[in-house]
Order: C-alpha cells, then structure tokens, then sequence
C-alpha cells in the first residue's frame, strides 16, 4: 500500500514539476520571425514569411480594398466601406486601423479623388 501510494505521488509530482508552455519554442520563433501573433495569424498573416513580407502583403490588401471600395465614391459609401474594412475616423478625413492611416482627398461633389497610406 505504501508503495502503491508512493508511485502514485512520484507520478503527480512529476507531472505537475514539468513546465508547460503554450506555445513551442520553434512556433514561438516562426512567430517572431514573422511579426505575427496567435490572433494575426488566424486573420491571415503567414507565419512562414518574413515580417517585411507580411507587411508587404497586407499593405497591398489595403491598397487593393482602397482600390476598389473607396476610391471614386460618394464620401458616404467610402466612409461605410472603410468602417467596414474595421478602420475608425478620430479626424475629418482620416482613418486609421492597427499601425496605419489613411488620409482622403475629396472633391468638390464630395467624391474620393485619392487616398495616401501611411505606416
């Protein structure tokens, strides 16, 4: 019985004294190499790249969002889409998400005429 209670507390002892780590050393390093976290890389940032080329990558996202919903569009739809693309707009005609800004230029029939990102 002693012995059975002493295997029994060794193996608990050994289990509870070997360290746990969320996340292993090598996908720890991936993800330093990389400028991703846990969180970006399930939105879409690819931890087997380097962080100049994810943000490479998501800066010719941007541009192409810009591109195609908000450059030449009545201001309306173009703050909508920027909304929905998770921007906010703490000043007139400035946006920002995350490490970036976007500043508007709008003509006189209040439509998008340019739009400058910014890092």
């Amino acid at each position: 019985m002693k012995l059975r209670h002493a295997v029994y507390t060794l193996t608990l002892l050994a289990i509870v004294a070997t360290p746990s780590h969320a996340i292993s050393t090598k996908y720890r390093a991936q993800l330093e190499r990389s400028g991703c976290t846990q969180i970006t890389e399930l939105q879409g940032c690819d931890i087997h790249q380097t962080k100049m080329q994810n943000t490479n990558a998501e800066r010719q996202q941007i541009s192409a969002f810009l591109r195609d919903s908000v450059l030449n569009q009545p201001t309306d739809a173009a703050y909508e889409a920027l909304n929905g693309y998770g921007f906010t707009n703490p000043a007139p005609l400035k946006w920002v998400k995350g490490k970036y800004a976007i500043n508007l230029t709008i003509n006189q029939k209040d439509v998008v005429t340019h739009a400058t990102v910014t890092p």
